[in-house]
């Protein structure tokens, strides 16, 4: 399968792991996904269910984690063919994989569209569709911790322990943890990451973006610096790469039961975030993922304001492709609408908005990247919060007329789209 994914540019959804004595996989996935199931805790889908299999003899091969991602897997409801009832209930990782698989296919057509009528060259015509971006996008827009970067779920392992309690988090080298990967898949999260289209190593990139890369093998290091101070706030990034397969016996692009297959070392890549000016990425990041025994870096972190860039440097192997996703999210505020940090939203905050508007980030209250007229809204409704109570005679602001327009027509946009 990951000779496939090579090969073939496909994204392999796997349903695991498999609950048997004689049949243990997918411990050999690498190019892939391999999903966990969730289940219903308070009404939401965010507990790793404990059948899951993710230790022991499920293990994956080598010292890398089980997991890459969890979808809803317990009482789905299914089509039940050849039944009077034509729907039933069913549990299990098989569940929980097509909840992925339509993801991807939900990305494609979004990418298809984009690519055909946008002209950007933000869309190129072949790099958002690559394996490798799309596995970085699910896996960087997944929920972990409720509130960090527009995420509405608090996801937690079979033990309810969340995120910022998992070795993952506590750990450099450490990628994803074992029962909940990166977290748990969010579809509309995805698009907002898959959105902003890519941007090149290079380049000054927004808070919000991805890129499908290539590194000149050993020894590459690569920049990404933000194109705006960050406010500080949640930081998701993370770099997905595949492990080289050889097949033998056979015509190269196609299979047949007697050809073999040898999978190759895993090329040591890593990923950080540096302050600007930065020397020695290992000991000037202020967050890092350098774990060298899998294809997959992820870093989830909340760090301070400052004038950032991401770094992805290789440390073995030759050239390889890469995908790359991120998402530095507003900085974190006892109430929405709050732009400028103080803890009220008032006036100062409007004014804020106005010079944001829009810019990538900044004046983001729903962290889509952007700062535009939702966000308005956002600070309309939270206007007088977090400070004194404000005064019964005072009015909420208008904003000016064009930025209202603006703001509107932005809106306007976003329904007739739907």
């Amino acid at each position: 399968m990951d000779w496939i994914a090579s090969e073939h540019d496909v994204l392999n959804v796997f349903s695991g792991n498999q609950n048997s004595d004689l049949l243990r996989v997918p411990s050999d996935n690498y190019n892939g996904i391999t999903v966990a199931r969730s289940e219903l805790m308070n009404g939401v889908f965010q507990k790793v269910e404990a059948n899951n299999d993710n230790d022991g003899d499920d293990d994956a091969a080598g010292d890398r984690v089980s997991v890459d991602l969890m979808a809803p897997g317990v009482n789905i409801s299914v089509a039940d063919a050849g039944a009077s009832n034509p729907t039933t209930t069913a549990t299990g990782t098989s569940f929980a994989a097509p909840h992925v698989t339509g993801t991807i296919a939900l990305l494609n057509e979004y990418s298809d569209y984009e690519v055909a009528n946008s002209g950007s060259a933000r869309w190129d015509f072949s790099n958002p569709r690559k394996h490798e971006v799309m596995k970085a996008v699910l896996l960087n827009s997944a929920d972990k911790i409720a509130g960090a970067n527009n995420s509405g779920r608090e996801v937690v392992d079979e033990n309810g322990n969340n995120w910022e309690q998992s070795p993952a988090f506590m750990d450099d080298q450490i990628s994803l943890d074992q029962q909940m990967g990166a977290g748990h898949l969010n579809a509309k999260r995805a698009l907002t990451q898959f959105k902003s289209g890519e941007y090149n190593n290079g380049e000054n990139v927004p808070n919000l973006g991805w890129d499908y890369g290539e590194t000149g093998g050993m020894g590459t290091t690569l920049s990404y610096p933000l194109a705006e101070n960050f406010a500080g706030g949640y930081v998701t990034l993370t770099l997905a790469w595949d492990r080289g397969v050889i097949k033998s016996g056979g015509l190269d692009d196609t299979y047949d039961p007697s050809n073999m297959f040898t999978g190759q070392a895993v090329d040591d890549l890593d990923v950080f975030i540096c302050p600007i000016g930065w020397t020695n990425p290992f000991a000037d990041a202020v967050a890092k993922s350098v774990s060298s025994d899998d294809n997959v870096e992820h870093i989830f972190k909340s760090i301070a304001p400052g004038n950032y860039e991401i770094v992805v440097n290789q440390a073995t192997g030759g050239d390889r492709d890469f995908g790359l996703a991120w998402w530095f999210g507003t900085a974190p505020s006892t109430t929405l609408g709050d732009f400028d940090n103080d803890g009220d939203v008032d006036g100062a905050d409007l004014n804020k908005w106005k010079g944001d508007f829009g810019n990538t980030g900044g004046s983001d209250a729903d962290s889509d990247g952007d700062s535009d007229g939702a966000d308005y809204l956002t600070w309309q409704q939270n206007f007088g919060a977090g400070g004194p109570a404000t005064p019964a005679a005072a009015a909420v602001p208008e904003p000016s007329g064009g930025v209202l327009i603006a703001g509107l027509s932005l809106l306007w946009r976003r329904r007739a789209a739907r």
